[in-house]
């Protein structure tokens, strides 16, 4: 769901509360997406340093598409604290720092 006068308050359809007193504003609209492992793949990326995710609600979908190259990626950010994210969890990945802004997730190295 996007807000065509507020590009920054885009909406996951699954989230996306239709009670909201200003639903109106919204509008929905499809994206072609691909898996983070695909794109890495196709970039010939071996090591990524840092992955940044901040999607209003389809973070652990996001996740879940970076199964495959999750030992190859050192640091994940983003919006909320580990117990929103057991799939990084899962991965290794353990809370490493944050801000006002949102978390860091570093690979465990134990």
């Amino acid at each position: 769901m996007r807000d065509p006068e507020n590009p920054a308050s885009n909406l996951v359809q699954e989230v996306f509360d239709s009670e909201r007193s200003d639903s109106d504003r919204f509008a929905a609209s499809e994206i072609e997406v691909d898996r983070l492992d695909n794109i890495a793949v196709e970039l010939g990326l071996d090591q990524i340093r840092l992955v940044s995710v901040t999607t209003n609600g389809a973070e652990n979908q996001i996740f879940d598409g970076m199964s495959g190259i999750q030992n190859n990626v050192s640091y994940v950010a983003t919006i909320g604290d580990s117990g929103l994210y057991p799939k990084l969890q899962s991965y290794g990945y353990e809370q490493f720092g944050g801000d006002d802004r949102g978390f860091t997730f570093a690979r465990s190295t134990g």
